[in-house]
């Protein structure tokens, strides 16, 4: 009996303790030094807080350590150390292994790094690092292995790299903007999937993407915007499918340093809309040799240095409108050729002053149709109105040797009759278009010979439509 007893109390006091160990389920938060030195006094055993801590500081004192936390091995919800004066490094945190909601981190203004944190290796939520402007490195954070919702990574003026994230391989969204000194993205060489959306903004000495060598799926939206000093997307090679939109565009005319895109050589699809607007010193798009297929939208925007859209041979598909406008130095689209104009809804070219050549493939296909959604205006010459287009259209696109082999015209120029000849083809139809594309004259089976002695004189295009093809000519009418 004697030993039962013995062997109960030991039960009441591993009990006992373990409830002890687990604790405040209503959070806690601290606004003074005291109250952090005095945690262990008031709440004794206390090692897994099960609601949120907040430290905060108060107009009554700095906290100015947090060695008072040594014994935490856990919280259950958010840590959240903001608005601190005091805090040079988080040395008291050292045993904190797993934090269940967000680690927050920010306007700490004295906080150099994060020593204190090496331990910690699991967060539920996200982690947000914002305006902690001493902070040089986040190298304490190399335990790390799971951040379950968002990295944020903002206001941060004297951090240079990421080190320290090197651990994580998949993250549901990243945010990393306005950062002064941060020139890369190494530290990111692990990551591969993003859940969600990335985006990179005002991060003013970034010059380039180099440190995402793993990423491969961004499963959200990737936007880049404003990044002043950045040259080009080095650093993305191993991206191949963006599931939301891609947007390299700025606010106010800025990335002035970005000539080129090259880094999304292997990107094979996005889900999105594709836009790349407002880059002033963008000067050739020629990095997008392998994108198939775009969901939605692919717009190019006042991009004023640009002076070719080089890359998109083999983009078969677009989600809806095709939309070139503003770029004042493009002179050249013809990458655009192959693109099936059954996923096209609308093209919008205009306000391109130097280009003068739109008769490429897609666009011709496209604006045959009578019900084609189109608005072409201020470009340069053959490129000014869709009439101008399909007339450069039906210019370029005659196979000039199989016309000449099989059906002869003569004279041309003329100002009566036309004559022609065939070989093996039946002519079924006879066309003429002025330089509007507008059909000016029509024959139906049509003899050897017509009068277009009523057709003002001119430059046109003539169209014989045969069983076997349709041949098309210049004729000169005096």
């Amino acid at each position: 009996m004697k030993k039962l007893s013995l062997l109960f109390i030991l039960a009441q006091i591993l009990w006992t303790g373990n409830v002890s160990s687990q604790c405040l389920p209503g959070g806690i938060t601290f606004t003074t030094q005291s109250q952090i030195n005095n945690f262990q006094t008031n709440y004794p055993g206390c090692t897994d807080i099960l609601g949120d801590v907040t430290i905060l500081e108060s107009y009554s004192g700095a906290i100015s350590n947090l060695n008072g936390l040594n014994i935490l091995n856990s919280i259950d919800g958010t840590l959240e150390i903001s608005l601190n004066n005091g805090l040079i490094d988080l040395s008291g945190l050292d045993d904190l292994d797993s934090i269940g909601g967000d680690l927050k981190i920010g306007f700490c203004y004295s906080l150099s790094n994060l020593n204190g944190l090496q331990n910690l290796s699991f967060v539920g939520g996200g982690l947000i690092l914002w305006y902690n402007e001493l902070m040089s490195n986040i190298e304490d954070l190399e335990g790390l292995n799971y951040i379950g919702d968002y990295l944020v990574i903002g206001g941060q003026e004297s951090l240079s790299n990421l080190n320290g994230l090197g651990n994580i391989d998949t993250i549901g969204e990243l945010e990393i903007y306005q950062n002064a000194s941060l020139t890369n993205l190494t530290g990111l060489g692990n990551l591969s999937v993003i859940e969600g959306e990335f985006k990179l903004d005002h991060n003013d000495s970034l010059i380039n993407l180099s440190g995402l060598d793993s990423l491969s799926h961004i499963e959200g939206n990737l936007r880049i915007e404003n990044n002043y000093h950045l040259t080009n997307l080095n650093g993305l090679e191993t991206l191949t499918n963006i599931g939301g939109n891609l947007e390299i565009r700025t606010s106010f005319g800025g990335h002035l340093y970005l000539i080129n895109l090259t880094g999304l050589e292997n990107l094979t699809t996005i889900g999105g809309y594709l836009n790349i607007s407002y880059n002033n010193s963008l000067e050739t798009i020629s990095s997008f040799s392998s994108l198939n297929s775009i969901g939605f939208n692919f717009t190019v925007y006042s991009n004023h240095s640009l002076l070719s859209i080089d890359s998109f041979w083999n983009l078969e598909s677009i989600g809806n409108v095709l939309g070139i406008a503003h770029n004042y130095s493009l002179q050249n689209i013809n990458s655009l050729a192959n693109i099936d104009t059954s996923s096209i809804n609308a093209i919008h070219i205009n306000n391109n002053s130097v280009l003068s050549d739109c008769a490429i493939k897609s666009i011709c296909d496209y604006i045959s149709s009578p019900d084609a959604s189109t608005i072409i205006h201020d470009n340069a010459p053959n490129c000014n109105s869709r009439e101008e287009v399909k007339y450069a259209c039906l210019v370029g696109e005659f196979p000039k040797p199989a016309f000449e082999s099989q059906i002869s015209i003569f004279p041309n120029p003329t100002n009566s009759r036309l004559n022609f000849t065939s070989t093996d083809l039946l002519i079924l139809e006879l066309n003429i278009y002025n330089r509007l594309g507008q059909k000016v004259l029509t024959e139906i089976h049509p003899d050897n010979t017509i009068d277009v002695s009523s057709i003002n004189p001119g430059l046109y295009i003539i169209e014989f439509v045969t069983s076997a093809n349709r041949f098309k000519e210049k004729l000169i009418i005096e």
